[in-house]
């Protein structure tokens, strides 16, 4: 029994360490779910499933937000609105756990901020508010793949464009490695 315990008392403590990191759920925005929020008994009804992915012991499932209405695509897939926040929920903290949690958000909304910066703001501004809070810009020049930073298990990426200016942010993903 104090084995079972054990690893479940060092997951409650780790996971306030994101929402103490300045990526903690926004309070000037209602939003259904957050990162890190376990979800094991959550009632998903009221949020659109967006996709599900299985392969072998990883299963993965993509919610929209459900303050956010989404475009009706073909029979294979749903149109995300211009606006939007999507959740990911996966096993957390491995793909065999019994627990599910929300293990990454992408966003378009431009009021939800980090370290007050959104969507629309320059990334640059993103950049250098993130390395002084230690996080540690990679592949800022790869070809092919937008900026992104790791601060331990957690990556915030961005993609390159709002409207037509490619410096700004069109629209964030914060994540936690599983």
């Amino acid at each position: 029994m104090k084995k079972k315990l054990v690893p479940l008392f060092i997951l409650l403590l780790l996971l306030p360490s994101c929402h103490n990191d300045g990526i903690s759920k926004p309070k000037n925005i209602k939003l259904d779910l957050w990162l890190l929020d376990d979800v094991t008994q959550y009632d998903f009804s009221s949020l659109t499933l967006l996709n599900y992915y299985k392969f072998m012991d990883i299963e993965q499932y993509k919610y929209l937000d459900s303050h956010y209405i989404a475009n009706s695509g073909d029979t294979y897939f749903t149109k995300l609105p211009e606006v939007f926040v999507v959740y990911t929920i996966e096993r957390y903290p491995t793909n065999e756990s019994d627990y599910w949690h929300v293990t990454s958000v992408d966003f378009s909304d431009s009021r939800i901020k980090i370290y007050n910066v959104g969507v629309g703001d320059y990334r640059e501004t993103l950049n250098k508010k993130l390395q002084i809070k230690g996080w540690t810009l990679k592949c800022e020049h790869c070809s092919g793949l937008a900026p992104y930073w790791q601060k331990g298990a957690y990556t915030i990426s961005c993609s390159n464009y709002f409207q037509d200016d490619p410096m700004k942010i069109g629209n964030i993903s914060i994540s936690v490695s599983v």
